[in-house]
């Protein structure tokens, strides 16, 4: 999986080598021209533009008190069906043919 630094870190890397590093000014194929180092710009701007963007975002659902990094969290275990003898929190084994199976 390929996170938002790494695709960041891909576009500004690529761009730094096709602008800076790359000696053929231009590419021609069937009559139409591409000029690398323009390339290059271009995805190092792009590449730039998605970290800051994706690096705000992240500090902004971070910050205390916005729901998106509220985490609610039970006080008391909540398992899987049991039996009145049963402690709360040991593994308990259900079968296929039980109603509480999903």
């Amino acid at each position: 999986m390929v996170t938002w630094l790494t695709r960041s870190l891909a576009f500004i890397i690529g761009g730094a080598v096709l602008a800076f590093a790359v000696t053929a000014h231009t590419v021609s194929y069937h009559h139409a021209t591409m000029n690398v180092p323009t390339v290059g710009v271009i995805l190092l701007v792009v590449g730039v533009f998605d970290l800051v963007l994706n690096f705000g975002m992240s500090m902004y659902l971070n910050q205390p008190g916005t729901t998106a990094s509220t985490v609610v969290r039970r006080t008391t275990p909540v398992p899987y069906p049991t039996g009145a003898n049963q402690p709360l929190n040991e593994t308990q084994v259900i079968s296929r043919d039980s109603p509480n199976w999903h």
